[in-house]
This record gives C-alpha cells, structure tokens and sequence, in this order.
C-alpha cells in the first residue's frame, strides 16, 4: 500500500467511522451528495488536488487513489 492509499483510507475512517478496503465501492459508503461533496473537498485539501466532474467516474477506492495519483503527477509536472 502507497501513501496514497493508506492516507485516503485513513480519511475515510476518520471521517465516516467505516473501514473500506481498496476493492471497497464508491458507492457503498452510502454517502448522500452533501457528503460525497465534504469527502471530496477533504480529499483537495489533503492531496493539494482539484477534482473535476471526472471523479465521478471511479468505483473503487483504488481506482480514487489511482486518480488522485494521476493528478498528483500532473501537477509535479506543471512545477
């Protein structure tokens, strides 16, 4: 597990007191629009990242932390 990973699982239990596991889906955090909104702005601050309309598109935390590791070398490039 990257940094990445261990540091988006860590948020998920902090905030929502559930413990998903990579393969675990999006979708079965039962999180409501006002939460998936908070969750992601966190993930922002956290990860130093912009998400787009984009994210929507992953199911899995695994492939969260591998999009999150795509804009994360996106922006070391931009530097």
């Amino acid at each position: 597990m990257d940094r990445v990973e261990a540091e988006l699982l860590r948020v998920i239990h902090a905030r929502y007191r559930i413990t998903p596991d990579l393969s675990s889906r999006i979708a079965d955090l039962n999180l409501d629009s006002i939460k998936t909104a908070d969750f992601l702005r966190q993930l922002e601050d956290e990860f130093d990242v912009t998400f787009d309309q984009d994210v929507f598109e992953v199911e899995t935390i695994a492939d969260l932390a591998t999009d999150i590791r795509g804009r994360l070398a996106e922006s070391s490039e931009q530097m």
